[in-house]
């Protein structure tokens, strides 16, 4: 079996916890995905709003590459809008030319619909319909998450932890379109790596 050794790159600790998790639930035969440890304490300062992550994106793909000899760096950025197929093209156009033609490196972007909160959501409320909270603000959905209207990395950390520690991938795969396109990234590349 192939190790991928991967970091996370986003906006906050929520992304991080949550796709830590993600890929200790993730399933494939050729392929197992070993976060880096010292990455993300050592780009922490980097991380925060979008513009901050957009700001700091070269550097960070820099030392992801030639200090930690990542395989896989993971982007994650909120796509704060309702319609994701525009935005994911948009931020898409943004990124690539900062990692994969500057860096020639692997990257899979993660961009949630509206935030990362949604997708907690889904996994809180099975009666939730497919793709039905896609028009919730960010700050709406924080709330009903964390009953705050922020992430506050001391007091959230733990309930993401909570939240996402075990999942049904493939229910949230039908419950958000933001979640199936990323999923499918990372399918996408493990196929690529046994190719």
């Amino acid at each position: 079996m192939k190790e991928i050794k991967f970091g996370i790159f986003g906006e906050d600790e929520a992304h991080q916890i949550f796709l830590q998790n993600y890929f200790k639930n993730f399933k494939n035969e050729n392929i197992s995905f070993n976060v880096h440890e010292d990455f993300y304490p050592k780009i922490e300062n980097f991380t925060g709003a979008k513009k901050k992550v957009f700001k700091n994106l070269d550097t960070v793909a820099k030392k992801a590459y030639s200090s930690y000899y990542l395989e896989l760096l993971i982007v994650v950025i909120d796509c704060d809008k309702n319609d994701f197929t525009e935005e994911s093209t948009r931020l898409s156009d943004i990124l690539d030319p900062l990692i994969r033609n500057d860096h020639g490196k692997s990257y899979i972007l993660c961009i949630p619909v509206r935030c990362i909160e949604h997708w907690f959501l889904y996994l809180t409320d099975k009666k939730l319909k497919d793709n039905s909270i896609e028009t919730l603000s960010g700050p709406d959905a924080k709330k009903l998450i964390y009953g705050h209207p922020r992430f506050n990395k001391k007091t959230d950390s733990p309930k993401v932890e909570n939240l996402s520690k075990t999942f049904p991938i493939k229910e949230l795969i039908i419950k958000s379109k933001s979640f199936l396109k990323f999923h499918t990234d990372v399918e996408k590349f493990c196929k690529n790596q046994v190719a």
